[in-house]
């Protein structure tokens, strides 16, 4: 039986050929222009082509003898030269819509802040509001569920954190990073984290615990 990392990796290639064919945009250097000017240059404020687009296009660009993906990177894994660990060379998946977009903290921030504000980010509307809600609710039954989640979205999962009740929210995780982003509606309180680690040992019972920490300090602070 598959898991829910291949449902959710098999589930963004349908949507991509979905999306491509909708959208008649059939490569991926159309596809990344379609959403980084119409998406994150209004969602972000970027002039032009967005900041974000080379970043993001590198991983086409990229020589293929530079370029790796994580299943082949055990053999870098944990590699030690002159007492110093050595970075991971660059890496990305050829299934680009599952993950391996690049971004930083304060646009995926904003990025939060207009799905929780159902679309719409300082007078700018990226979605319909009810296309919002039909991505977040619950679209599986409580029977088939994963292990630990009170619900499943459009890749939204919703999953109970700590006595705080449910949140809406992903995460992620690959070789040398781990990401999480989750926001509660009730509350209005979002919280996200890209961590410089893989996750395992004290790094992975550490990074529960930095999301629970934001939680709270947004309770504290009464958002």
């Amino acid at each position: 039986m598959a898991n829910s990392s291949q449902v959710y990796r098999q589930g963004s290639k349908v949507t991509r050929k979905i999306t491509s064919a909708l959208s008649r945009l059939h490569r991926n250097s159309q596809m990344e222009r379609w959403i980084f000017s119409i998406v994150a240059a209004l969602v972000f404020g970027f002039g032009g082509e967005p900041a974000g687009m080379a970043t993001a296009r590198a991983a086409q660009e990229t020589p293929p003898q530079q370029t790796q993906t994580p299943q082949n990177l055990d053999k870098v894994r944990d590699q030690i030269k002159d007492g110093k660990y050595q970075p991971y060379p660059f890496y990305g998946y050829p299934t680009w819509p599952d993950g391996g977009l690049r971004s930083s903290v304060a646009d995926l921030a904003r990025f939060l802040a207009a799905v929780m504000n159902g679309g719409e980010l300082d007078g700018v509307r990226i979605l319909n509001k009810s296309t919002v809600n039909e991505m977040l609710r619950s679209q599986i039954p409580a029977n088939r569920l994963p292990p630990g989640q009170s619900g499943q979205g459009i890749f939204w999962a919703i999953v109970p954190i700590d006595k705080y009740g449910d949140f809406i929210g992903h995460t992620g995780g690959d070789p040398g990073v781990n990401t999480f982003l989750f926001f509660q509606p009730a509350t209005g309180i979002g919280v996200l984290g890209l961590i410089n680690g893989d996750g395992n040992g004290a790094a992975g019972e550490a990074i529960p615990q930095i999301g629970v920490r934001l939680i709270e300090r947004g309770l504290e602070r009464g958002f």
